[in-house]
């Protein structure tokens, strides 16, 4: 997805799947572990609070109790082209 199509769900409660690259966790590896390699099909769930410099930022907490301006817990940012679907929540979801 593009960051211009993710701008209308700024604020909105979402589930945004996306791709995340994978490495090999070590060192050294054979060419058939290299070539097995895949990336991770992922979910967040949360509020996007903002879409900037080619990514989205996500948080899945929020603090409610916060005197000053908001707090936010469990925040990612996600590179747009990492994005493959979003669904906006609600209360039937």
């Amino acid at each position: 997805m593009t960051c211009f199509e993710i701008t209308p769900f700024i604020g909105k409660t979402v589930r945004v799947s996306w791709i995340d690259p994978t490495g090999y966790p070590g060192g050294w590896c054979e060419q058939q572990d290299a070539l097995d390699l895949r990336p991770a099909r992922c979910f967040t769930l949360g509020i996007i609070l903002q879409v900037k410099e080619q990514a989205i930022v996500i948080a899945g907490s929020g603090n409610e109790d916060s005197e000053d301006e908001p707090e936010y817990g469990d925040v990612n940012a996600i590179p747009c082209h990492c994005v493959t679907g979003i669904e906006e929540l609600n209360a039937k979801t």
